[in-house]
């Protein structure tokens, strides 16, 4: 079995933190030639792919407004012709909340149409409740508005859907404190009867990080501490696990049985298939249930064992079916599949077992190491398998700088 991603690349606007490859510089006709194209990808691998089942799909993008509704229903239909879904899991799409009744009557409509799908998963990009950062980021709605559009969220919820929302710290002057809902007590008091309310499934959160990709890095408009970002990353997190939402992964909370099964295929490091320009794919080649060679176009030493290969961002080369940038091929060893896997799986609540497989990526005192580590509540180890501590999830990258050669 396998995933799918899916990129669908354009939004009206690129938020000004935004580093992901999107464009607002689109028309009609320029978007459906990038439609008809993604359906020529996803029938030339659906011939080269041995086993056609499908685990999980996953569309990213401003779907509804920018696409239309009616090219997503074509597209999920032609995914049913050409894959087996009769074992999917779940199917997961990204929703920014505007236009909000085209949203609502999407995933109402949505939700009707594949009533028969196990799960489907609508990830809702809120950000914050913030109005001046939603403005000057050009999210293009405010806080009255998601408070209408949550309350109308509440009435087209059926019974396979999962909801999850994400919110950024952004370390805004407007902190998620106790003083500051003193002089802003709506939102606050908003946003944690939200959260207790358990009508949310699971939830999102991440500490802003600008990239060099992204408008607010290289204008340096956007100039909030760390320790203030920090801050109010404390605050989301603690309201949120104070409501029992679980964390299963550095940034992802969830009710139980809720959680994201497409993320877990990423974080897990099985196997996925990236349809659309600049998407990326990674097959475990010893899985001899599928033709990897086939379907990455060229033949494969037999001493690879692991493969991961991204899609080209050239818009031309997409449309004529040249789907894939060859020269960003990596072809992990086993020392590499190991480091990838050791800072995959650091990040998730059930860590790192058996971490005697992992001597040859680890420092050599790595034993000392641990266990000054556990002395010091960072981490969790019984001897077989070790976790991150609560606080020092939020601080793994210094874990793993300290264990890994």
């Amino acid at each position: 079995m396998i995933s799918l991603y899916i990129h669908i690349p354009f939004c009206k606007k690129k938020c000004k933190y935004c580093s992901f490859f999107v464009t607002p510089k689109f028309n009609d006709n320029f978007m459906e030639k990038y439609y008809q194209s993604l359906l020529n990808e996803i029938n030339f691998r659906s011939l080269k792919l041995k086993d056609k089942s499908i685990k999980t799909i996953y569309i990213w993008g401003w779907t509804p407004f920018v696409l239309w509704k009616e090219r997503i229903f074509w597209l999920v239909d032609f995914i049913k012709e050409k894959f087996d879904l009769n074992f999917l899991e779940e199917v997961s799409i990204e929703l920014n909340p505007n236009p909000y009744h085209q949203i609502l009557d999407f995933v109402k409509t949505f939700t009707k149409r594949y009533k028969d799908f196990y799960r489907i998963r609508f990830s809702f990009g809120l950000q914050t409740f913030n109005d001046e950062i939603l403005i000057t980021s050009w999210r293009e709605y405010v806080f009255n508005s998601l408070v209408g559009f949550l309350r109308d969220l509440q009435n087209i919820k059926w019974v396979n859907n999962v909801f999850n929302f994400d919110f950024i710290a952004f370390g805004i002057r407007e902190k998620w404190s106790k003083d500051s809902c003193f002089r802003k007590p709506h939102k606050c008091q908003f946003f944690e009867r939200f959260v207790n309310s358990g009508f949310a499934d699971s939830f999102s959160i991440y500490m802003l990080e600008l990239s060099p990709w992204s408008y607010w890095y290289n204008i340096k408009e956007f100039n909030f501490s760390d320790d203030e970002i920090y801050e109010e990353f404390l605050y989301l997190k603690n309201l949120i696990k104070k409501a029992w939402y679980r964390r299963y992964e550095v940034s992802n909370f969830a009710l139980p049985g809720k959680e994201s099964l497409h993320n877990l295929v990423y974080w897990k490091l099985w196997n996925w298939l990236g349809l659309g320009v600049n998407s990326t794919s990674y097959f475990n080649l010893s899985d001899k249930n599928q033709n990897i060679e086939e379907i990455f176009g060229t033949k494969i030493e037999d001493k690879i064992k692991w493969i991961k290969f991204q899609n080209t961002t050239s818009w031309q080369r997409y449309f004529e079916g040249n789907f894939i940038d060859a020269e960003k091929t990596e072809f992990w060893s086993n020392e590499e599949y190991l480091y990838h896997k050791f800072i995959m799986w650091i990040r998730l609540k059930e860590g790192i077992s058996e971490i005697k497989k992992y001597i040859s990526i680890l420092v050599p005192d790595y034993k000392n190491k641990i266990s000054i580590l556990q002395n010091e509540w960072f981490v969790d180890f019984d001897g077989y398998r070790l976790r991150l501590t609560d606080k020092w999830m939020d601080f793994s990258n210094y874990i793993i700088n300290e264990l890994l050669k």
